[in-house]
């Protein structure tokens, strides 16, 4: 399995992506991070739910952490990240892919840098590139998740750096690197043009509800 391989779960919300591979300290199991939207249907879900390979409708693994959705009820009803996380079945084998093909993993986590360059692999090969047109977004934002509306903050606007989106319906989940092959964030979705994308950061984000360590 290679990072943002495509994944599904039963529920209300289609496919996404498995952005990439993590240890947690003191545990053994690899987990690949993706949304709750993906893989944790809305918060309608329970620990051990599986989670297929789009491709060849295997079980990849199983749901194990999520961080709940707050709806929208009211603006005091802010999220922060939108991630879950799946023990992915003993003896996987996970390959991480980056344009620098000597690299067998990302180099770290890294802060989201104002007009920095930053690119997201699809397994096939494919390399969408885009910069970083705000790195930290302060006010709060609209997502509709599966019909659904929930407020965000704290997010990376994403500008694709050549004709076509930066990332799309399914990307949902995938992970981001900077230029210098370190992680920035995961895909949460995109304006309904497709002009910006928005992600949700490692750092100061993500890494606040789970100690990830790169696998």
């Amino acid at each position: 399995m290679k990072n943002n391989t495509k994944i599904i779960r039963g529920g209300t919300c289609g496919a996404g992506s498995l952005g990439g591979f993590f240890k947690m300290p003191n545990r053994e199991f690899v987990y690949g991070i993706t949304n709750n939207h993906v893989a944790a249907n809305l918060n309608q879900c329970q620990v051990g739910d599986a989670i297929r390979d789009v491709g060849s409708g295997q079980q990849v693994g199983s749901l194990s952490h999520w961080v709940p959705l707050l709806k929208y009820e009211a603006l005091q009803k802010i999220n922060y990240v939108d991630m879950a996380l799946v023990k992915l079945n003993a003896g996987l084998a996970c390959e991480w892919i980056m344009k620098d093909t000597s690299l067998q993993k990302p180099l770290g986590f890294i802060e989201p840098r104002q007009k920095g360059q930053v690119y997201m692999m699809l397994p096939g090969g494919e390399i969408r590139e885009g910069v970083i047109s705000k790195s930290a977004i302060n006010h709060v934002m609209e997502f509709s998740l599966c019909k659904s509306p929930f407020l965000f903050t704290r997010l990376v606007e994403i500008t694709p750096t050549s004709d076509g989106q930066f990332s799309e319906a399914g990307n949902s989940g995938s992970v981001i690197f900077s230029s210098t092959h370190y992680i920035v964030g995961i895909i949460l979705g995109a304006n309904s043009d497709g002009t910006k994308s928005y992600a949700i950061p490692f750092i100061d984000g993500i890494l606040n509800y789970a100690p990830l360590i790169i696998a």
